[in-house]
Protein backbone atom coordinates (compact mmCIF):
# COMPACT_ATOMS: atom_id res chain seq x y z
CA UNK A 1 0.00 0.00 0.00
CA UNK A 2 1.33 3.53 -0.93
CA UNK A 3 2.43 6.07 1.67
CA UNK A 4 0.80 9.50 2.37
CA UNK A 5 4.09 11.14 1.12
CA UNK A 6 4.08 8.65 -2.07
CA UNK A 7 0.44 9.60 -3.25
CA UNK A 8 1.14 13.01 -2.70
CA UNK A 9 4.57 12.72 -4.95
CA UNK A 10 2.77 11.04 -7.75
CA UNK A 11 -0.05 13.45 -7.40
CA UNK A 12 2.75 16.48 -7.96
CA UNK A 13 4.67 14.53 -10.55
CA UNK A 14 1.23 14.43 -12.75
CA UNK A 15 0.01 17.91 -12.20
CA UNK A 16 3.98 18.88 -13.21
CA UNK A 17 3.93 17.01 -16.30
CA UNK A 18 0.89 18.38 -17.10
CA UNK A 19 2.36 21.70 -16.90
CA UNK A 20 5.55 21.02 -18.36
CA UNK A 21 3.68 19.31 -21.61
CA UNK A 22 1.55 22.71 -21.85
CA UNK A 23 3.99 24.92 -21.38
CA UNK A 24 5.71 23.27 -24.41
CA UNK A 25 2.36 23.92 -26.92
CA UNK A 26 2.23 26.42 -29.41
CA UNK A 27 1.00 29.63 -28.11
CA UNK A 28 -2.58 30.68 -28.93
CA UNK A 29 -5.42 33.00 -27.30
CA UNK A 30 -6.00 29.53 -24.55
CA UNK A 31 -2.42 28.72 -23.71
CA UNK A 32 -2.06 31.73 -21.18
CA UNK A 33 -5.53 30.20 -19.42
CA UNK A 34 -4.54 26.49 -19.70
CA UNK A 35 -0.95 27.34 -18.56
CA UNK A 36 -2.42 29.08 -15.14
CA UNK A 37 -4.80 26.63 -14.74
CA UNK A 38 -2.21 23.87 -15.23
CA UNK A 39 0.02 26.12 -12.96
CA UNK A 40 -2.56 26.29 -10.35
CA UNK A 41 -2.97 22.38 -9.51
CA UNK A 42 0.82 22.18 -10.28
CA UNK A 43 1.68 24.10 -7.14
CA UNK A 44 -1.18 23.19 -4.79
CA UNK A 45 0.07 19.28 -5.70
CA UNK A 46 3.61 20.93 -4.39
CA UNK A 47 3.26 22.59 -1.44
CA UNK A 48 1.00 20.04 -0.02
CA UNK A 49 3.49 16.88 -1.21
CA UNK A 50 6.09 19.27 0.39
CA UNK A 51 4.27 19.58 4.11
CA UNK A 52 3.54 15.59 4.09
CA UNK A 53 7.71 15.55 3.04
CA UNK A 54 8.34 18.31 6.25
CA UNK A 55 6.00 16.21 8.25
CA UNK A 56 7.85 12.83 7.79
CA UNK A 57 11.08 14.68 8.71
CA UNK A 58 9.56 15.62 12.20
CA UNK A 59 8.35 19.22 10.71
CA UNK A 60 4.67 20.75 10.74
CA UNK A 61 4.59 23.18 8.59
CA UNK A 62 0.35 24.39 7.90
CA UNK A 63 0.43 26.73 5.13
CA UNK A 64 1.93 27.38 1.89
CA UNK A 65 4.31 29.91 2.92
CA UNK A 66 5.84 27.96 6.05
CA UNK A 67 6.13 24.94 3.89
CA UNK A 68 8.08 27.13 1.70
CA UNK A 69 10.61 28.37 3.86
CA UNK A 70 11.34 25.29 5.82
CA UNK A 71 11.85 23.64 2.26
CA UNK A 72 14.20 25.96 1.82
CA UNK A 73 15.76 26.04 4.89
CA UNK A 74 16.40 22.25 3.97
CA UNK A 75 17.58 22.80 0.82
CA UNK A 76 14.96 21.24 -0.96
CA UNK A 77 14.21 24.77 -3.00
CA UNK A 78 16.86 26.06 -4.37
CA UNK A 79 15.26 29.73 -5.10
CA UNK A 80 13.50 30.52 -2.30
CA UNK A 81 11.84 33.97 -4.24
CA UNK A 82 10.95 31.89 -7.28
CA UNK A 83 8.58 30.06 -4.91
CA UNK A 84 7.25 32.52 -3.16
CA UNK A 85 6.58 34.39 -6.09
CA UNK A 86 4.33 31.66 -7.15
CA UNK A 87 3.03 31.69 -4.13
CA UNK A 88 2.08 35.20 -4.82
CA UNK A 89 1.23 34.27 -8.79
CA UNK A 90 -1.30 31.35 -6.90
CA UNK A 91 -2.83 33.84 -4.96
CA UNK A 92 -3.03 36.34 -7.69
CA UNK A 93 -4.45 34.13 -9.98
CA UNK A 94 -7.00 32.47 -7.82
CA UNK A 95 -8.41 35.29 -6.40
CA UNK A 96 -8.07 38.53 -9.01
CA UNK A 97 -8.51 37.99 -12.49
CA UNK A 98 -6.56 41.44 -14.08
CA UNK A 99 -5.60 40.81 -17.33
CA UNK A 100 -2.08 42.49 -17.00
CA UNK A 101 -1.84 40.36 -13.32
CA UNK A 102 -2.59 37.27 -15.77
CA UNK A 103 0.28 38.45 -18.54
CA UNK A 104 2.46 38.58 -15.72
CA UNK A 105 1.94 35.60 -14.20
CA UNK A 106 1.48 33.49 -17.66
CA UNK A 107 5.35 34.80 -18.60
CA UNK A 108 7.20 34.43 -15.46
CA UNK A 109 5.19 30.43 -15.65
CA UNK A 110 7.23 30.04 -19.05
CA UNK A 111 10.73 32.00 -17.72
CA UNK A 112 11.09 30.32 -14.16
CA UNK A 113 8.27 28.77 -12.73
CA UNK A 114 8.55 25.54 -14.86
CA UNK A 115 12.27 25.26 -14.09
CA UNK A 116 12.09 25.68 -10.45
CA UNK A 117 8.93 23.26 -10.29
CA UNK A 118 11.23 20.61 -12.14
CA UNK A 119 14.37 21.12 -9.93
CA UNK A 120 12.33 20.52 -7.29
CA UNK A 121 10.25 17.61 -8.02
CA UNK A 122 14.21 16.08 -9.33
CA UNK A 123 15.24 16.96 -5.58
CA UNK A 124 11.81 15.23 -3.43
CA UNK A 125 12.06 11.96 -5.80
CA UNK A 126 15.20 11.62 -4.41
CA UNK A 127 14.71 12.79 -0.98
CA UNK A 128 11.67 9.96 -1.16
CA UNK A 129 14.55 7.72 -2.27
CA UNK A 130 16.22 8.03 0.66
CA UNK A 131 13.07 7.70 2.75
CA UNK A 132 12.33 3.95 1.77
Amino acid sequence: MKSDVEKSLQKFQKAFTRLEHIALLPRTDIHPEATIQAFEFSFEACWKCLRLFLRENGTDANNPRATLKEAFRLNWITDEDAFLEMLEARNITSHDYDEEDVKQVYESILSKFVKALKLLLKKLLEVFEQLK
